[in-house]
């Protein structure tokens, strides 16, 4: 876990350096997400897989709409 945290701890810094006036927040998530990414969400739901326990509804919803269907 120290290394996922110290990897997502370089774009803060590198953003600062770039911009003193731009702030990252990084929000740790429960360790049990720790392995869920946007791009598996996306590509799992893209390929038709129950995504539902991993997003609240409102995002499943506009997920659907920009997916193609598998119909």
């Amino acid at each position: 876990m120290f290394q996922i945290l110290s990897l997502n701890f370089k774009w803060p810094m590198m953003n600062n350096h770039l911009n003193q006036n731009v702030s990252t927040l990084l929000m740790v998530t429960a360790e049990r997400y720790i392995h869920i990414n946007s791009t598996m969400i996306k590509n799992v739901g893209g390929l038709g897989g129950d995504i539902s326990s991993y997003v609240s509804e409102f995002v499943l919803n506009q997920l659907k709409k920009k997916m193609p269907s598998s119909n």
